[in-house]
């Protein structure tokens, strides 16, 4: 990480593959890393310390991070599951829970890099809706459903 203006440089990882990450605050930065194994780690960006998230539902796939707009939460998409689907999950800090939110049939000719179709997953300001990207209808489009955290975790 740096400073806007490049300067203040400072090495989170010595690990090659660093992806899909998402700032909590200036300070805080959640990141889907491969050390010492993969799963989602929170940084100090000023102290290095890290912390890998303890959810081996949240930790299976290669998940693109996303805080909701109140940082109470997080939702992050999955790979393909065995018949072709794919999942968006939502972990809750306050009850330290994951949760499955939405499986989605991903056509399988999606598995080709170059026109594969990741969810990306993200919330409205709000936090009120959850929006993805989907290939499911043989065509990119940009789905959503909405979002009340209180009324998934009951």
């Amino acid at each position: 990480t740096a400073d806007r203006d490049g300067g203040n440089l400072r090495k989170l990882t010595n690990y090659e593959v660093n992806s899909h990450y998402h700032w909590k605050n200036d300070r805080e930065i959640m990141i889907y890393s491969g050390l010492p194994k993969w799963g989602v780690y929170f940084f100090d960006d000023e102290t290095g310390q890290r912390q890998m998230l303890d959810n081996d539902m949240i930790n299976e796939d290669d998940i693109h991070c996303f805080y909701a707009p109140d940082r109470s939460c997080f939702i992050g998409d999955g790979y393909w599951d065995k018949e072709s689907y794919r999942s968006i999950f939502l972990y809750d800090f306050e009850t330290r829970t994951g949760k499955r939110l939405l499986r989605i049939y991903s056509q399988p000719n999606t598995l080709v890099t170059d026109i594969r179709c990741d969810l990306h997953n993200r919330f409205n300001r709000e936090g009120t809706v959850v929006s993805f990207d989907s290939w499911h209808n043989d065509r990119r489009e940009i789905l959503s459903f909405p979002f009340d955290k209180q009324m998934l975790l009951k």
